[in-house]
């Protein structure tokens, strides 16, 4: 029977493979070991002749069925996926027949001469940005926002986050993965867009991954340079209005905050592609647990003295970063349903603090199975 046909295999470097469920958007590295056992599983003409104690076999085995890279009959996995509350899909779309489509457009932006161009744009933009900043922010009021500015200004930021989202995925596309999902949803209960190219695990370049993480960032920081210019133009020319302005702060602070590595937005993956490690939130959380549970100590030993220091350093900081998030935005809704109705907020955050502990729990409790599983890992290891 071959492997399922919601799962890929993709080998990553000479003896390094990713394994990636299309339906529950999970995926897994496995060595060149673990690569054949799976195969082996899946009863390929791949013979299984390297050695793994019984403990192993068996462990990995349940690992590959609780992931569903096991199961042929996909329509459970639907059900099966996890729900996490800081990041809930709304609406989305598969964008890979449009992005074929448009394949020639995209090989044209990523034309040296259109690279060039884009370069010297940017660097012209931030120069004049420099001249006048002062100037600008002096004529910034926010007593001349009026409705109709309010309106124009969300719609250039949406705007705005659509080109992010889609700059990550033209990037990918060019650089040869696949955009799996291109979508809304809700994060730490805000609206978003987001954009799944999950498949640039699949890629041995590190430059590569960066790249298409910096996508987003990039093309906003263009966008910024066209407002710029605009805004100068419009100047000369007499034409006064504090619309660009106002576009240009509020970007500029997009592209700190979509920086920021503490959350999963750009700046997080970009530190995982730096660092070398995987899944670097989930890591740093369960080496903080495992500290401080005594029986969980000895799993630490595995780690070297860099991922030692990159687990506490970031455990804790985002950590500390992650309740502030969690506590702004239910804040947030809390002041904006208060203007209407003070016992519907007192209620509507009653369930949103029980949403969220009931994520804590359940997110505590899924690193402490996963470190009772390693724990029995390394001890059939060791005997």
């Amino acid at each position: 029977m071959p492997v399922p046909k919601h799962v890929e295999i993709s080998e990553i470097s000479e003896h390094e493979y990713i394994l990636y469920n299309n339906i529950t958007k999970k995926h897994i590295k496995l060595g060149s070991r673990e690569r054949n056992f799976y195969l082996y599983l899946n009863h390929h003409s791949h013979p299984f002749d390297e050695y793994l104690t019984p403990e192993q076999q068996t462990f990995l085995e349940e690992k590959f069925k609780e992931l569903g890279f096991l199961q042929h009959d996909y329509s459970n996995l639907i059900v099966q996926k996890k729900r996490d509350l800081t990041r809930i899909p709304i609406l989305f779309f598969n964008p890979e027949r449009t992005l074929n489509l448009l394949s020639p457009f995209i090989h044209f932006l990523f034309n040296k001469i259109v690279l060039t161009f884009l370069g010297v744009f940017v660097i012209t933009g931030f120069f004049i940005m420099g001249m006048f900043r002062s100037h600008w922010l002096l004529n910034i009021s926010m007593d001349s926002l009026n409705v109709k500015n309010l309106v124009i200004l969300y719609i250039m930021m949406v705007f705005t986050l659509v080109i992010h989202e889609f700059s990550h995925a033209i990037t990918c596309h060019f650089l040869g993965g696949k955009v799996k999902e291109i979508g809304f949803m809700l994060f730490y209960f805000q609206f978003a867009l987001y954009c799944n190219v999950s498949s640039i695990y699949t890629f041995k370049s590190r430059k590569d991954k960066i790249l298409v993480s910096l996508a987003g960032i990039i093309s906003q920081i263009i966008l910024v340079s066209i407002a710029v210019i605009s805004q100068y133009i419009l100047e000369k020319l007499s034409i006064h209005q504090n619309i660009l302005m106002y576009y240009i702060v509020l970007n500029i602070g997009l592209i700190i905050i979509n920086l920021i590595p503490l959350v999963k937005l750009d700046g997080y993956w970009i530190l995982t592609y730096l660092t070398g490690i995987t899944n670097l939130r989930d890591k740093s959380f369960q080496f903080l647990l495992s500290s401080f549970i005594p029986k969980y100590k000895v799993i630490n030993h595995s780690f070297s003295d860099f991922e030692i220091k990159v687990f506490k350093l970031y455990g804790i900081t985002s950590t500390l970063f992650t309740l502030l998030f969690w506590g702004n935005s239910l804040y947030f809704l809390i002041q904006l349903i208060g203007k209407y109705n003070g016992f519907t907020s007192i209620l509507v955050l009653i369930i949103l603090v029980l949403m969220v502990f009931i994520h804590f729990i359940r997110t505590v409790r899924s690193y402490i199975l996963f470190l009772n599983e390693k724990l029995t890992l390394l001890s059939s290891q060791t005997t």
